[in-house]
């Protein structure tokens, strides 16, 4: 067994403490990493955000807040935000070999712990975390709602036009029949009208299963010029 003399204990105890703020600083780093982890999943789960729009926003919330990232997705996740690493001090170095001292320096009385002071800065971080969050649960309750009411808007622009779709398209095979029987056909542009009145419908139609109401408006948009062109055509 190897026994440091003297002069390696002071050595030796400086390396344990910086070895010591290390695995700390590690571990802090850890917890704060699984605190933002589970935040942005609760947030995922609660708007419907994909995992980019939560990292994003729970960003956004640290900003408004003035807060670490950790801190805030403590708040999400209602918790006391995680441990940080306290700034050490050095370690005392162990007695040295006794020396001739006629007056040991007595040690400094300890500071009295600012826990009133910390307790009220750690309550405005928490009031300003939760603002930062009702915020951001009032901003996605409002986006919900106008995506509910453009989905809606868009659904009902998709009844009334499969209605016209339909009856222009019966109406042009119709008259395509009876052209057909004298030896015509459709115009051209009429015929590619109509084509893209269905093609624009039916993306439109595949946005609204999506239940995406910002995505089909364009294509109800462009179906519906195309059927105000044809039913012109046919004289309505």
């Amino acid at each position: 067994m190897l026994v440091a003399n003297g002069e390696d204990v002071p050595r030796l105890s400086l390396v344990i403490e910086r070895q010591r703020r290390e695995l700390d600083r590690v571990l802090a780093d850890r917890e704060a990493t699984v605190f933002v982890a589970m935040a942005r999943g609760v947030l995922m789960e609660r708007h419907r955000w994909s995992p980019g729009e939560a990292a994003r926003q729970l960003g956004a919330m640290a900003a408004a807040a003035g807060l670490p990232e950790p801190e805030m997705a403590a708040a999400v996740l209602a918790q006391e935000p995680p441990s940080q690493p306290a700034p050490s001090q050095p370690a005392p170095s162990p007695a040295s070999p006794p020396r001739p001292d006629p007056a040991p320096l007595a040690e400094p009385a300890p500071s009295p712990a600012p826990s009133q002071d910390n307790s009220a800065a750690t309550q405005e971080k928490l009031a300003a975390a939760k603002k930062a969050q009702e915020e951001a649960d009032a901003k996605a309750a409002e986006q919900a709602k106008h995506k509910a009411a453009e989905l809606a808007d868009a659904e009902q622009q998709s009844d009334q036009l499969t209605s016209r779709a339909a009856a222009i398209s019966q109406s042009l095979d119709n008259l395509q029949r009876a052209q057909s029987a004298q030896g015509f056909g459709l115009r051209g542009d009429i015929v590619q009208s109509q084509a893209r009145m269905q093609t624009n419908l039916s993306r439109a139609q595949a946005a609204l299963q999506e239940k995406d109401g910002a995505k089909a408006k364009p294509f109800l948009d462009a179906a519906e010029v195309e059927a105000s062109k044809l039913e012109r055509f046919l004289g309505r």
